[in-house]
């Protein structure tokens, strides 16, 4: 931390912080919960990309079938970290600006798993029209999460790291957009049927980008405290 000494006596005075900064530098509790939030986030994350991966191995190295039987547990328990971390986050103050982004996001990822649950169980419950709408809420609440993100970077006065959750949201926005292109080039048979192998490579990049954030951004909020 940068210091300046006073003309009079020489006395180190500690240089203007912002409120952010300030935040960060107190190790409060809704910091101590805001990080718990993002780890959770995380470590849902890998859960999910050690279900996919871990599949994948046990298929192709034709281990014992029943280890498949592990993996979606790993899944939905991945999949319950990621929905309550960004809840646990609500704690980060109000005046970061980045709070309503999170309430977006939660109300979002709430939609989403409405539906999942709802078109599993009882899937005459919900109007077709507004199928469309909650199937996407899933992706919608992830892009207000990583806006949060950013703008809690801007909080704690991390440019770099604003820029980072930024590239992530283009490389997350360009995925969906190149998605959409390709299923419907497959569909007009205007391309390859291997040309489907892309959706899953760019999926995975996609989510170790967000993984890395979550993880950069967690520690920036570790280093003070």
């Amino acid at each position: 931390m940068s210091e300046e000494f006073s003309i009079e006596g020489n006395v180190p005075e500690e240089a203007a912080l912002t409120p952010g900064e300030q935040w960060n530098l107190e190790g409060s509790a809704s910091l101590r919960q805001t990080r718990l939030g993002l780890t959770f986030e995380y470590v849902g994350i890998a859960l999910m990309l050690l279900s996919v991966l871990g599949a994948m191995f046990v298929a192709i190295a034709r281990l014992p079938p029943i280890l498949l039987l592990i993996m979606p547990f790993v899944m939905i328990v991945g999949a319950l970290m990621m929905f309550v971390g960004p809840i646990i986050c609500l704690a980060v103050p109000k005046e970061s600006g980045a709070k309503e982004l999170l309430i977006g996001s939660v109300v979002c990822q709430f939609a989403n798993i409405f539906y999942s649950v709802t078109e599993f169980f009882i899937p005459t419950l919900i109007p077709a029209p507004f199928k469309i709408g909650l199937n996407y809420c899933g992706i919608f609440g992830l892009i207000l999460f990583i806006l949060f993100m950013k703008k809690l970077a801007l909080y704690i006065n991390r440019q770099d790291l604003s820029s980072k959750a930024t590239h992530v949201l283009v490389f997350g926005i360009f995925m969906v957009i190149a998605s959409i292109m390709i299923i419907f080039l497959l569909l007009a048979q205007m391309i390859p049927p291997l040309s489907i192998v892309l959706l899953p490579i760019g999926a995975l990049i996609a989510f170790v980008m967000y993984a890395n954030l979550i993880g950069y951004l967690r520690k920036a909020l570790a280093l003070r405290t």
